[in-house]
């Protein structure tokens, strides 16, 4: 199986599996602003239309960790922007016709 990490600039769409919450415009900027915060930034193109998604995607889950503690460093990071509510799985993609 191949997992696409990042940026496909030949693409017309987009698609993505995230652990995370949707955001606001002000919450992404924060996150962006701040480089200690360690998670992704998603843009919904379907079911998330219009919608930023902030999490981690499963490739970024730790050998030795739990989905319980990949959850929880989740929230963590979302803790430290202000960002409360339960993190939970977000797909969300588009056709290339």
């Amino acid at each position: 199986m191949k997992i696409r990490n990042g940026f496909v600039s030949n693409s017309s769409s987009s698609s993505f599996c995230i652990l995370g919450i949707t955001i606001d415009r002000d919450i992404k900027e924060k996150i962006e602003s701040d480089r200690t915060i360690k998670l992704d930034i998603q843009y919904g193109i379907d079911t998330y239309l219009g919608e930023y998604i902030a999490g981690l995607p499963p490739v970024d889950m730790k050998d030795d960790e739990t989905l319980a503690q990949f959850k929880t460093r989740i929230q963590t990071e979302l803790n430290k922007v202000g960002v409360t509510g339960k993190v939970g799985w977000m797909i969300d993609g588009g056709s290339d016709s």
